[in-house]
């Protein structure tokens, strides 16, 4: 999957053009690979040369802050999605439980109304 962004603010001055690279990891199928490219260049401004090593330093900086970014998010959803899982184990179970009283009640119910039919019976009979 590739991402691209170009910048609008302050184009006629500074182009910033981003692409982003996602690809699976070769031998790790559970791990993605990340590749970031970005090319910077400043016009019609004094300093130009030390205004593009400061946006490239920039752009490098706050790689490193996205790709903690993203770690967290994950973090978190892992986090919820496990809590999820663990609430939907508890309420199976609490269905279970219910439903295996609820069938004894009823059980019971049948039994002693079968009991009762019976023995209403042996005495029509006498």
């Amino acid at each position: 999957m590739m991402l691209r962004t170009i910048n609008l603010t302050f184009c006629k001055f500074i182009s910033l053009d981003e692409v982003l690279y996602y690809t699976p990891h070769p031998t790790e199928p559970g791990k993605t690979l990340l590749k970031q490219e970005a090319t910077v260049t400043v016009e019609g401004v004094p300093l130009s040369h030390y205004m593009e090593e400061l946006l490239t330093s920039r752009i490098s900086f706050n790689a490193g802050k996205g790709r903690q970014g993203l770690e967290w998010v994950i973090g978190r959803l892992n986090s919820e999605m496990k809590g999820i899982a663990e609430s939907a184990c508890k309420s199976t179970d609490e269905i279970i439980t219910q439903t295996k009283k609820s069938l004894d009640d009823i059980t019971v119910t049948a039994r002693k109304n079968m009991d009762e039919l019976s023995a209403t019976t042996k005495n029509m009979h006498l």
